[in-house]
Order: C-alpha cells, then structure tokens, then sequence
C-alpha cells in the first residue's frame, strides 16, 4: 500500500517499474492464472475429497473467465474486484467468487 498523494504514486509506481524491468524476470513470473490455478490443483494437498471437488469447480469457472489469460504479474486490486463483479453478475455464488 502507498500513502500519499496521485502524484507521488504515479512517481512512485514509475520507479517500480523501471526497476523491475531493469532486472530479469524469474519464469514463474511469466505465468498465467490458468497456469498457476493448474499448478496448485494438481499439487499435493491433504485436502478431503469434497473440498477437491469444490476447489476443481471454482478453478474451472475461473478458467472460463477473461483473467485465466492474464499474467499473474499483471494482477491488481482493480481488476481482480471487476472480476468478482463480473462473476456475480453472471450468476456464480458467494462460494465461487469467494473461492
């Protein structure tokens, strides 16, 4: 989180990028959200079999959304909350948007 004015944010969010891109991205960074939700579900985890199959159905819902082709460096806070809109809006309950 920054704390100060639009102006110091745009400086300060300039300085991060120009940083960032002055260094080598590591090539996990290069990921999707499909990629990483499909790394993490098919991952070992002591989950119980519902829990599985709830976690399965969220992911394939977010597979079907615009965000599952988005690099996961590119996420923001914006985005990711026009995404819950969006999901709501097309009917996914509380389970899947909060998933």
């Amino acid at each position: 989180m920054f704390r100060g004015t639009a102006e110091e944010a745009d400086a300060y969010r300039a300085a991060l990028v120009a940083d960032v891109g002055s260094r080598p991205l590591p090539p996990g960074q290069l990921l999707t959200v499909a990629e990483l939700l499909d790394g993490w579900l098919t991952a070992d985890h002591p989950w119980k079999p519902s829990t599985r199959v709830g976690y399965r159905s969220n992911v394939r819902a977010l597979l079907a959304d615009p965000i599952a082709r988005t690099r996961v460096v590119a996420l923001h806070p914006h985005g990711v909350r026009t995404a819950f809109t969006r999901w709501s809006a097309q009917g996914h309950g509380l389970a899947v948007v909060g998933g």
